[in-house]
């Protein structure tokens, strides 16, 4: 999901046309090879620990209490989220404008703090050290950014990945040369461009919360920082065996309830 990027690619002609209630076209979604209800726990928080509301539009993605409220989010979770927790940025720029401002960016919760680099050749270096550290009792933190050169292609399974935090929404640059001219010629064959720039958005986001949950006795916790994670909006975009089951919360004293409960539950079984 969304469904909507292939219908737009592959059937131009009848995507005006809602096709998914049309008798001509059937969609069918697989699901997953874990139990999705007790190997998942995916929550979308839209208050902080100060009931700050969590909004990471464009406009106020710098605002200071939201770039404090979000490290003390960070700070709790990574207490209850043992060994391997990636958290992926929308761009490289929030990425260091939010590291810059934690008093001690190499460290939080004892857990070491790595930050995917620029350079393709420093990843596999970078990857290593994450993967040594998260088999210790501490484990690490890997600061990633959705759509880049970690969010596809790389399993974090295990203990790599039991915990994904998404900052936000990736959405496009609508200024973007590549991105004009791919709008350009969608209305030029009449389809509906409108709902592109959130269809790939969208794809960026599933695309890394897919990074952690890699075999059937895989388990991990996904947590979706946005006010605009809502119900409505997530319903039609999530994939299935993770929509289904996600929670909608604006308590954060809850969550952290439900993560130490959810993790607990395997460290019963794994002893």
């Amino acid at each position: 999901k969304p469904f909507d990027s292939f219908l737009l690619q592959m059937l131009p002609d009848y995507y005006s046309k809602n096709l998914e209630d049309s008798e001509k076209l059937t969609i069918f979604s697989c699901g997953h090879v874990v139990n999705a209800k007790t190997q998942l726990l995916p929550i979308c928080l839209s208050h902080g620990p100060t009931n700050q509301l969590l909004d990471y539009r464009f406009a106020n993605r710098e605002n200071p209490k939201i770039i404090s409220e979000t490290y003390s989010i960070i700070n709790n979770l990574s207490r209850l989220i043992p060994r391997g927790l990636v958290i992926f940025f929308p761009s490289y720029k929030l990425l260091e404008k939010y590291v810059k401002s934690w008093t001690c960016p190499e460290k939080i919760s004892n857990k070491k703090v790595l930050i995917e680099p620029k350079n393709n050749s420093e990843c596999e270096k970078l990857l290593q050290e994450y993967e040594l550290l998260c088999q210790s009792q501490n484990g690490a933190i890997l600061l990633s950014v959705m759509g880049g050169k970690l969010a596809e292609g790389i399993n974090f399974n295990d203990d790599l990945g039991r915990g994904v935090i998404v900052i936000g929404h990736p959405y496009p640059d609508i200024n973007s040369p590549v991105l004009q001219e791919k709008l350009k010629f969608l209305k030029m064959e009449k389809s509906d461009s409108n709902n592109y720039a959130s269809i790939l958005c969208w794809r960026n986001i599933n695309q890394s919360i897919g990074r952690a949950i890699r075999h059937v006795n895989d388990y991990a916790c996904i947590v979706l920082l946005d006010s605009r994670y809502d119900k409505r909006n997530c319903a039609g975009n999530l994939p299935n065996w993770i929509g289904d089951c996600v929670e909608y919360e604006n308590s954060f004293g809850k969550i952290l309830g439900r993560i130490r409960k959810f993790f607990k539950g395997f460290e019963a079984t794994n002893v």
